[in-house]
């Protein structure tokens, strides 16, 4: 933990202290017997000395603390500290009691204040650490102990961009925050790598959904318009200089990728690639989005049966004719739905998915060679969909492909 002194005169720190708040719950810390901090300097506390051998290591710390002892512990998921001087009297704090606000815990990289006048229990008071000084050579960890912060990657978000992006984006938000970035390469429709002074970064785009490979894929498969949604953000993005625009309130997701809209040419690509029918939208709750702009883009890509919503609004001629979600004896063994082919032409049903609502059972493939004739009824089981049906009511889904239903989850008859 690093104190700053951002006076014009040292300062005392005998009798001062540091407690760390837990649940609601405040304890003490640290109490500081002796010390004092020069005018602008820097006041340093860690749980070892720079020259300590740990079982995995010697300690990284490459300057002598002012102040060691063990007693030091930050949570990593519950963090807030608060600093008392002699008379109780509260100093400063750190964090809001939930998880850290900036820094990185997967790759060791320090929280670092932005403006010592900030509110510390703010998120965009704080940034993770872009350099590391005073470290051990070699380290990977990225902190700047007692010398000045790194500037940070991501700065406030201006007044100056275009209706173009502030229609679908709060750029005024006092969390919005941007950065430059190079694209190195695109995952899939929805994620790509980028390179932000130097660090590479996986980045998923906010708002929106793309089909998945087969790594990712409930279904093992690569979604229906994968590889077409890939290539559309391959053609606009890839190797080129972007800007991300990022909350720092909802600034990583739990996989720890930078969640953010993307920007080329004074345009958002999230919002190009929902509007050519590539991705659907995704958590629209996410505080940088304007919600019923969003929504109308997609709404306008489904009446228009783009990408993804080619089988939009189409009527099967395959429909959930029957079903029985309560029968006599045991759900999970006599359960069943049927279908009907209205046609005068046999269909082929490969590949074809039969699903209940979200939350529900794991969708069901038909297998290859699996044809319902002209006219004809097909009754599929629960013993082999695997599908239960709630006795207090459901909604069944048919489609020709699995992703037709886990982007728009409309059913073409039910």
């Amino acid at each position: 933990i690093e104190l700053k002194n951002v006076t014009k005169k040292d300062i005392d720190l005998s009798g001062w202290k540091l407690t760390r708040v837990n649940d609601g719950l405040e304890t003490d810390m640290i109490k500081i017997s002796s010390g004092v901090i020069k005018a602008g300097g820097y006041f340093l506390i860690a749980n070892s000395d720079c020259d300590y051998h740990y079982s995995g290591g010697e300690s990284i710390l490459n300057v002598k603390p002012d102040l060691v002892d063990s007693s030091v512990f930050l949570s990593n998921s519950n963090l807030q500290i608060k600093l008392y001087d002699q008379n109780n009297d509260l100093i400063d704090l750190a964090g809001d009691e939930g998880k850290p606000l900036a820094g990185n815990n997967d790759k060791k990289y320090s929280m670092e204040r932005n403006d010592s006048n900030a509110d510390g229990a703010l998120a965009s008071s704080w940034h993770t650490a872009t350099d590391r000084k005073n470290l051990d050579f070699g380290a990977k960890e990225q902190a700047t102990p007692k010398c000045s912060n790194s500037p940070p990657l991501f700065t406030p978000c201006d007044d100056n961009y275009p209706l173009s992006i502030r229609d679908y984006i709060h750029t005024t938000n006092v969390d919005c925050f941007q950065a430059d970035a190079f694209v190195l390469y695109v995952v899939d429709g929805d994620t790509i790598n980028v390179s932000i002074n130097g660090e590479d970064q996986r980045v998923r785009l906010i708002g929106m959904d793309s089909p998945e490979s087969e790594k990712s894929s409930d279904f093992k498969i690569d979604e229906p318009y994968f590889q077409e949604s890939k290539n559309f953000a391959v053609a606009e993005l890839e190797n080129k200089n972007v800007k991300l625009l990022v909350s720092s309130k909802e600034k990583y997701d739990n996989y720890n990728r930078l969640l953010a809209a993307v920007v080329i040419q004074d345009q958002i690509f999230n919002i190009n690639s929902i509007s050519n029918g590539w991705s659907r939208t995704y958590y629209l709750s996410h505080p940088l989005i304007n919600k019923p702009i969003w929504e109308n883009k997609q709404k306008q890509a489904q009446i228009q049966q783009l990408g993804i919503w080619e089988y939009f609004g189409l009527k099967s001629d395959v429909v959930i004719n029957e079903f029985i979600p309560n029968p006599e004896g045991k759900d999970s063994e006599n359960e069943w739905i049927e279908l009907y082919n209205t046609s005068k032409n046999k269909i082929d049903l490969s590949g074809w998915f039969l699903d209940d609502s979200d939350g529900g059972s794991r969708p069901y493939i038909f297998t290859q060679g699996t044809v319902i004739g002209a006219g004809e009824y097909l009754v599929v089981k629960i013993t082999v969909s695997g599908i239960a049906l709630n006795n207090n009511g459901c909604l069944l889904y048919t489609s020709p492909s699995p992703r037709d239903l886990s982007t728009s989850r409309m059913p073409s008859s039910a």
